[in-house]
């Protein structure tokens, strides 16, 4: 069906009888409204913008999307419609078939089409639940030896440090510290302190620290360096973040129903 005022056509979004809102239109058996031509192909929405602590969230549930949990009861991205309706993301842990979503674009099935006309300008609450989850595990490659890598994952508050310091030989003290940097700001993320085994011991212990206290993250996602020392006949078996588990509401603005 089409409508136009002064001869430019019309997007046609309700049909009311009186006081009554219809649900379709139809002259005689066939379907006037709504119609493909009134459907909405899918959206455009405003991503968080780097600088912002969404913008870090964002990236992490971008990758969670990704792995191997993504779509069970524990890992998802939904946003929600018409009067709570929930529509997942790509995969969905109901069953229920998700809705593509490729950078800021939504693609719509022709269930949900119709019913985002009127979100224009507004926005929709993006829900994400994402598991724990770490980071690569790194290891001394020889005895006495540190190490030092740069992670590209975002930082995230809570993440934490931990790692696995052995010795291996006694009448030795053995020492093992470290730190996580920004690369671009210098700051640092999580201070590990000088730790020591005593010289009549052998074996190894687990250290865990989380961020530094009043720390201000760099909220543009800045690469990060990991960086362990060892010595006295001792080396990391182990090291790696975990990045904690999070439930958060991200208010997406639609730029675009097309």
């Amino acid at each position: 069906m089409k409508v136009a005022l002064n001869g430019k056509l019309q997007r046609v979004t309700n049909v009311f009888g009186g006081n009554i809102r219809a649900v379709a239109l139809y002259h005689g058996e066939k379907k006037l409204w709504p119609s493909d031509g009134n459907y909405a192909m899918g959206l455009r929405v405003e991503l968080p913008k780097p600088g912002t602590l969404d913008y870090l969230y964002w990236l992490h549930v971008q990758r969670a999307m990704q792995g191997v949990d993504a779509g069970s009861a524990n890992c998802y991205l939904r946003f929600t419609i018409n009067n709570g309706t929930h529509y997942y993301i790509n995969k969905s842990p109901d069953g229920s078939a998700p809705l593509r979503m490729e950078g800021e674009v939504i693609q719509l099935t022709s269930g949900v089409r119709t019913i985002l006309a009127d979100y224009i300008g507004s926005t929709l609450p993006f829900g994400a639940l994402v598991p724990a989850h770490t980071s690569d595990n790194f290891t001394s490659p020889a005895q006495n030896v540190g190490f030092a890598h740069t992670l590209l994952e975002p930082w995230l508050p809570g993440t934490a440090l931990t790692y696995t310091h052995w010795k291996g030989q006694k009448k030795v003290c053995s020492w093992a510290s470290g730190n996580l940097v920004g690369l671009r700001t210098g700051r640092t993320y999580i201070a590990v302190p000088w730790h020591n085994h005593p010289g009549h011991w052998r074996g190894d212990s687990t250290h865990t620290h989380g961020e530094v206290a009043g720390l201000v993250p760099d909220y543009t996602a800045e690469p990060l360096r990991l960086s362990m020392e060892v010595g006295g006949s001792s080396g990391i078996s182990a090291c790696r973040l975990t990045y904690p588990a999070f439930w958060r509401i991200f208010n997406l603005k639609v730029k675009e129903v097309y």
